[in-house]
């Protein structure tokens, strides 16, 4: 999955969605996606490309049901999902997800 991939999934659940951030406060709940890339070669001299995201998902209540429908779509993917925090000056809590992806490099 290449972060084009990932963000038109995330918009499948409903929520604004943004790389690194948005630029005007968001009013309802939101996810920010992130990620870095390793590049390397492999043996039969294609390049692979391995992505590591973290998905954060703000929301105003303790309601799992987005963070299923993140979980859902994830599947087939080992998921790290970390503990929901509350952040106060944001009036929100955030629950994080950290995952791998790796792809053909494509020209």
């Amino acid at each position: 999955m290449n972060p084009l991939e990932l963000s038109k999934a995330l918009e499948t659940i409903g929520l604004p969605v943004a790389y690194n951030l948005f630029k005007q406060k968001q009013t309802k709940d939101y996810l920010i996606y992130t990620y870095s890339a390793s590049i390397s070669g492999s043996d039969e001299g294609s390049e692979l490309i391995e992505y590591s995201y973290t998905i954060e998902l703000y929301k105003r209540d303790e309601d799992v049901s987005v963070e299923n429908k993140i979980l859902d779509l994830l599947t087939g993917v080992n998921v790290e999902q970390s503990e929901t925090i509350y952040i106060e000056s944001e009036k929100r809590f955030m629950t994080a997800f950290s995952f791998s992806s790796l792809t053909i490099k494509e020209d």
